[in-house]
């Protein structure tokens, strides 16, 4: 807009310097008005309205047509009747068509067209028929339509507009919070039971992750077992985080792989973790799941994980 307005200003002033006279090419120099465009980015509610406007365009265009349509059979009908009788309103179907506008708009049509039609100032029921069916189908129903699918447009954008607030701010707030690198498969453990609960949970995990059966489970089965998880197919486990959730290797083997009570032992460490990192998003936040995150603290401690 800038840029168009920049150069119809430069073209103007190069043909005021040439003295030349194009009225018509001077009067672009009105474009500039439409820098006032720029204000409704600047004003949130006058820009919803303008988003809506814009988007009710082309549902509006098709609303009005079916409005021509209906209005464009009138003037047909009405030139084949009273073309004779009255060629002033009906004498072909321009003029046809811009008396039913004029019906349409309500601009004394009932005086000025209607009755001028009727015979010896008696009420023609035929004529009578023709423009209150008119009126109705245009003016009650159609134009009405029109303002139903203004208003719903309108709606519709303020409402893509509050989900797109809504799901930005969930993106920060999810930006904001810490996370681990095995969250997804920590999630899957706060909701035991007790202490066996837990065990068998953390057990069930173990089995499922440890697919060959042999040996322990190393840092290669850990790592494309993870992504079997809900949640958890785009993390990528590096050997740096097997080393920090392992200890420095303290929980593995001999050979670097975990067995069931070593499986154990890290996934509570985990969840302790976990439940630290939750209860400070929430106290950070002041999210309402905060009682949630409470009593998973104390489950934690009441069975004693650590």
């Amino acid at each position: 807009l800038d840029a168009g307005i920049v150069a119809v200003s430069l073209v103007s002033l190069a043909l005021v310097a040439m003295n030349t006279n194009f009225p018509s090419l001077k009067m672009l120099r009105l474009i500039r008005v439409g820098r006032v465009v720029r204000l409704f980015k600047r004003f949130r509610e006058l820009n919803k309205i303008i988003v809506a406007v814009t988007a009710a365009v082309v549902p509006v265009c098709n609303s009005f047509f079916i409005l021509l349509i209906c209005t464009s059979i009138y003037a047909t009908l009405g030139t084949h009747v009273f073309r004779k009788s009255n060629p002033e309103f009906f004498g072909d179907f321009l003029t046809s068509l811009f008396t039913m506008f004029q019906v349409v708009s309500g601009d004394s049509w009932a005086s000025a067209i209607a009755r001028n039609m009727f015979h010896d100032g008696k009420t023609d029921h035929g004529i009578a028929l023709f423009f209150i069916s008119y009126l109705f189908i245009a003016t009650i129903v159609l134009l009405n339509v029109v303002v139903a699918v203004l208003l719903d447009e309108f709606i519709t954008a303020v409402t893509k507009e509050k989900e797109e607030f809504i799901r930005l701010a969930a993106v920060e707030e999810q930006r904001k919070k810490v996370t681990g690198i095995l969250d997804p498969l920590t999630k899957n453990l706060k909701n035991f039971d007790d202490e066996e609960d837990l065990n068998k949970r953390i057990d069930d995990m173990y089995l499922r992750l440890h697919i060959d059966g042999s040996g322990g489970l190393d840092f290669e089965e850990f790592k494309s077992g993870i992504k079997t998880f809900p949640g958890a197919a785009n993390v990528n486990l590096t050997h740096d985080d097997f080393e920090v959730i392992t200890d420095a290797g303290a929980l593995l083997g001999p050979e670097g792989e975990f067995d069931m009570e070593q499986f154990r032992l890290m996934m509570r460490g985990e969840l302790w973790r976990f439940s630290r990192r939750e209860l400070n998003n929430v106290l950070t936040s002041g999210a309402s799941d905060e009682f949630r995150s409470t009593v998973m603290m104390l489950k934690i401690m009441e069975g004693k994980i650590l």
